[in-house]
């Protein structure tokens, strides 16, 4: 069984980061790439939606073991505790009406949980629904003004921690990994969400493996009603064999090469 092993001191909260260096203002060569985000919406209405929504659970993959030192946030002591690794979250629609957004799982998400096909539709919850999040899917409900970061309708109130790219970063460079990344986290004062409620999505068993002994064989299954998280123990798509790269003497009369236009670029750049 994979092992994922991290301890961290008050688990969820946001890493601490240096101070930037301060520079002199950047010239329009140096500016950055991305346009900053400007949003319209109404000053009154920020945070208004927060207590529509009710943090329940974090969803787990029992696949994979999380060891962290958890640290008590009232009383400064420490203590181990080992979890499944946090795949999701669990949140309850507090009235009817309330949308919320939905993402395509793929088989790649237990890799990277801010990869995804397609485009994010949205649905509309009833009263007293337990909607199943994504981890990106959670705090992209969370990122709009109306929630503003702070979920905070149920007995615990949670806030999302968000990492975007540094001024230059392309939001753009890959169209199926979000740029932005960022967890759930518990509210001033409150718990570790590892201590509340944790529902298991994954399971796993293992078994020797004759072939090497070193990493046993293992077969993961869905629990009943986490079935949206199936397509992620899903095999992945295999790559291109070496021998398919043959193909290219097949095409090359009629297809260009792209990697093949990309170097020339650059080496032709250098021409004297």
């Amino acid at each position: 069984m994979a092992l994922n092993d991290t301890k961290v001191l008050g688990a969820e909260q946001a890493p601490v980061e240096a101070p930037e260096e301060v520079k002199a203002p950047a010239t329009d060569a140096q500016a950055p790439q991305h346009e900053e985000v400007v949003e319209n919406f109404n000053p009154e209405e920020l945070g208004s939606l927060s207590d529509k929504w009710a943090y329940i659970a974090a969803i787990t993959d029992d696949s994979v073991k999380d060891n962290n030192t958890i640290k008590d946030p009232k009383t400064g002591k420490e203590k181990d505790i080992s979890t499944g690794k946090i795949i999701g979250y669990v949140l309850k629609a507090l009235e009817d009406g309330l949308e919320y957004p939905q993402t395509k799982i793929n088989s790649y998400y237990r890799d990277n949980m801010f990869r995804f096909e397609g485009n994010v539709e949205y649905k509309v919850a009833k009263k007293g629904e337990e909607v199943q999040f994504t981890v990106a899917e959670a705090l992209g409900l969370a990122a709009g003004p109306k929630l503003n970061g702070v979920i905070s309708g149920g007995k615990v109130s949670v806030n999302a921690s968000y990492t975007i790219p540094k001024a230059g970063g392309d939001l753009n460079s890959n169209p199926e990994i979000l740029p932005a990344r960022g967890f759930l986290k518990p509210g001033k004062g409150g718990p570790s969400l590892k201590e509340l409620e944790l529902r298991t999505a994954i399971t796993s068993d293992s078994k020797p493996n004759p072939k090497n002994p070193k990493f046993p064989i293992v077969t993961r299954k869905i629990v009943k009603g986490f079935e949206r998280f199936e397509p992620a123990i899903a095999e992945k798509p295999r790559k291109a064999s070496a021998a398919s790269a043959g193909a290219l003497e097949d095409t090359y009369k009629t297809t260009r090469n792209a990697k093949a236009a990309a170097f020339a670029a650059a080496f032709n750049a250098r021409r004297g």
